[in-house]
């Protein structure tokens, strides 16, 4: 989904290097982090290809890392790929026409939607840990209701496989928000604090996710 195989050299040196204990946790989690965050926006999202330039980054970079001699070295060839990776990400004006193009009537994009919902609640309320491989794809707005924006990613939400189905079928918003709130899924503040569920709700809904997408959950620091 994320295709990541391009920077192999650079994850393949990180883990040599985490089992010999010359990087700790958390420099291995960064490195990881870094390249996840990177062709979500780059690749999965935006639909840039990944040219030899990068190819050449990760497998120069992997080199810096093995070749390093001390941990002060290392740090320093970390926070050099953080930068260099950083000034190669799209604009956020690209990656908003992208992001809001994501429709679940498109089979194909059906997977990176749901990894999308999960990454964003995982960052929004840890505390939910929802198994994003048991989970399902709830619409707010019944698919039935034949509305264009029902399979907009603004509409859509990702929960337990159990709240689906008969839960919650096709019942009212009103009634949908109530048993997802007792049933301990806290549903974000725009559908909390929405009157009603329809085309223009949904669409506010989408620009705050594209917002809190590209600033806060796959933003490099």
């Amino acid at each position: 989904m994320l295709n990541i195989q391009i920077a192999n050299p650079l994850l393949l040196t990180a883990l040599r290097l985490f089992k010999d204990k010359k990087l700790k946790d958390k420099q291995l989690r960064e490195i990881i982090s870094l390249i996840e965050k990177y062709h979500y926006i780059h690749t999965s999202i935006s639909g840039l290809p990944s040219s030899g330039g990068i190819a050449r980054m990760y497998a120069g970079h992997a080199r810096e890392l093995a070749n390093a001699q001390d941990p002060n070295t290392r740090g320093r060839c970390i926070e050099d790929f953080k930068r260099k990776i950083k000034d190669k990400i799209p604009t956020k004006s690209v990656f908003a026409s992208k992001f809001k193009l994501l429709n679940y009537s498109n089979t194909r994009q059906r997977d990176l939607i749901r990894y999308t919902l999960w990454k964003i609640d995982q960052t929004r309320c840890p505390a939910l840990n929802i198994d994003r491989s048991s989970s399902s794809i709830e619409h707010l707005l019944p698919q039935s209701s034949k509305d264009l924006s029902a399979h907009s990613l603004g509409n859509l939400i990702l929960i337990p496989i159990k709240f689906n189905g008969s839960t919650l079928d096709n019942k009212p918003f009103d009634e949908k928000r109530k048993l997802l709130n007792n049933n301990g899924y806290p549903v974000d503040i725009h559908i909390e604090n929405a009157e009603v569920w329809n085309k223009e709700q949904i669409e506010y809904r989408l620009e705050s996710l594209t917002d809190y997408a590209y600033d806060t959950v796959w933003a490099i620091d």
